[in-house]
């Protein structure tokens, strides 16, 4: 009897220990609780005010702006038109921008019409110019050789394919074309000997022309191809 009494004096004295205890983790748990609660409302409370504020705020119309047509004056013309030798580049003028009480629909916003209209002709004229500087450098090559290409050239140490292609078409890329007019004395690409009569092809036998990407592009293909043969 003595040790159970001793056991029951030990759990009657820990017991109200561990009842402060839980009742710490309940009360901790009941502030959590009414925290998020208070969150939650506070949240609601300022989702709700914001929706009142859209729906009683009135709406502002922002005014139509007419978009000003562009003409085709003779100095924008002046400025796309580019001449070369062999050929005559004329890069199409931009379309004149309608005004905005007829271009498209009746419900299309005008500034959002004047935008995109704003974005093709910026992306047309990127696109001339880019002719422009490609015309512009084969006209610098044929200006500096001074002289139409030759029907024939005696090969020179140094000279390669790509070279030569540079030097007449303005492109390296136009080796293919050299090679294949020469492909009878020639049995490599990679291979130029020295002191032979090399036949220089008209650009209008290939469309050689260094301002046209299809020509670069078919070039590139015949190339590679040639390549994958060799």
């Amino acid at each position: 009897m003595g040790e159970t009494d001793k056991y029951l004096d030990a759990f009657r004295s820990t017991l109200p220990v561990l009842i402060d205890k839980e009742m710490t983790k309940v009360r901790k748990q009941q502030r959590g609780l009414i925290l998020m609660v208070c969150v939650l409302l506070g949240t609601n409370l300022l989702l709700l005010g914001g929706a009142i504020w859209v729906l009683t705020v009135p709406k502002t119309e922002v005014p139509a702006i007419a978009a000003t047509p562009v003409e085709n004056t003779p100095e924008a013309e002046e400025e796309t038109a580019v001449f070369t030798r062999e050929t005559l580049i004329m890069p199409a003028a931009p379309a004149p921008i309608e005004p905005a009480e007829t271009a498209g629909t009746t419900d299309a916003d005008p500034l959002t019409t004047a935008a995109e209209r704003a974005a093709e002709l910026a992306v047309q004229r990127s696109r001339a110019e880019e002719r422009v500087r490609q015309a512009d450098a084969v006209a610098q090559v044929q200006e500096k050789n001074g002289s139409p290409i030759p029907d024939y050239i005696l090969t020179e140490k140094g000279m390669t394919l790509r070279s030569l292609a540079r030097r007449y078409y303005g492109n390296e890329v136009f080796w293919v074309c050299i090679y294949d007019r020469n492909m009878e004395i020639l049995s490599s690409p990679n291979i130029l000997p020295l002191g032979i009569r090399l036949k220089l092809p008209r650009p209008a036998d290939y469309g050689i022309d260094a301002g046209d990407p299809s020509s670069l592009q078919r070039a590139r293909k015949l190339g590679q191809s040639l390549n994958n043969i060799e």
